[in-house]
């Protein structure tokens, strides 16, 4: 029986965390050492050994020169229409759109009447954990959050072993390249707050689910300090404004007590906040993108409120969320700045020049 424990406990560390991040800690045999040396191995205290492991390491810096978003495997039209066609036959002899590629993934549009649904293809292996990890929470969690959130109607998996969905289209666009106005953002700030007050308040264990523990340490300002000063040069975004944010919360990162954890979107930024435009004004259509869905500091989730907003907008946010204490408003600046010099740095590779441009502005917004 305990021995059954150990396999599940292992099983499950390897779905949500991948294959490559098992290699990086000695493989499963010194993961499963690691859990043959717990004193009172209880399901808790078997899957805490291994999150410990998980986060032990330094975050592995890129090589120089490399794009964490280049593809590994990108699906193509054909390809799409073949692997679509053998989960969802009523839309075999659809003609499959090209929605676009993000880091992890190739979406693909089938429209069939009145009815849209996008396809999520992974693209790289690092993407596959993320996705199954999707899979299996998010439809426990669209109960109960106030936005449509991204859940599959449709699940396969392609010849190579990787998963994919077929979702519902979530009509409108992104926030980050929908020009939204300052009285647009102020509109909609309030419902961005109010959903990710209902989201971090929400319990994984009533829910049924469980989840890392913030695997890829987002918010470790010492972890993340190289590649996060590194990048910042290299884009020429570094300043005098900024390094004042980095440095505050380097110290907050050193001096504060254990951080609280709550359940957490992991990548919230505009690009996947979607928003419509009606007659009568904007409004938040809902959030995608749940690959990074984890345990983790509030402040990773909060960066959008400092990063995309600003002014009256993010005091709408911070109404409808709740105040913050000064400790993670540090932080989830410095996540701003980590995560938007990123967003540049791949949008500068692939010449996309709006998202270019929203970066730019993010990493001026997260200083003020």
């Amino acid at each position: 029986r305990l021995e059954a424990l150990r396999e599940v406990t292992l099983e499950r560390f390897a779905r949500w965390h991948g294959e490559r991040t098992v290699k990086a800690l000695g493989g499963r045999q010194a993961l499963v050492a690691a859990l043959e040396a717990v004193a009172a191995p209880t399901p808790s205290s078997l899957a805490a050994a291994l999150e410990r492991m998980a986060q032990a390491p330094p975050v592995a810096l890129p090589a120089s020169g490399s794009k964490p978003w280049a593809s590994e495997l990108e699906v193509d039209r054909d390809a799409a229409r073949g692997l679509v066609g053998g989960v969802a036959p009523e839309l075999a002899e659809v003609e499959p759109k090209p929605l676009g590629s993000g880091w992890d993934n190739t979406a693909w549009l089938f429209e069939q009447g009145a009815e849209r649904w996008v396809f999520r293809f992974p693209r790289r292996a690092l993407a596959v954990p993320f996705m199954t990890r999707e899979l299996e929470v998010m439809p426990k969690v669209a109960r109960h959050v106030p936005l449509a959130v991204t859940t599959p109607r449709w699940r396969g998996t392609m010849p190579n072993g990787w998963p994919f969905a077929g979702y519902r289209f979530m009509e409108g666009e992104m926030a980050a390249v929908s020009g939204l106005s300052d009285a647009d953002k102020v509109e909609l700030a309030s419902a961005w707050g109010d959903f990710l007050h209902q989201l971090h308040s929400l319990d994984p264990a009533a829910l049924g689910v469980e989840l890392p523990t913030d695997p890829l340490r987002k918010v470790d300002v010492l972890k993340r300090w190289d590649v996060t000063v590194s990048t910042l040069a290299t884009t020429g975004t570094m300043s005098d404004a900024i390094m004042k944010v980095l440095e505050r919360a380097r110290t907050v990162w050193t001096t504060s007590p254990p951080r609280p954890v709550v359940l957490s979107h992991g990548d919230l930024d505009a690009r996947h906040l979607i928003v419509e435009r009606r007659a009568d004004g904007v409004r938040a259509s809902g959030v995608i993108d749940w690959g990074d869905v984890m345990l983790a500091d509030p402040a990773i989730d909060l960066a959008l409120a400092v990063g995309f907003l600003e002014g009256e907008a993010r005091a709408a946010f911070f109404e409808a969320y709740g105040p913050i204490d000064e400790d993670t408003e540090a932080l989830a600046r410095f996540r701003a700045i980590a995560s938007q010099v990123w967003v540049l740095s791949w949008a500068l590779d692939i010449g996309h020049v709006e998202h270019a441009a929203e970066a730019r502005r993010a990493l001026a917004r997260a200083t003020r």
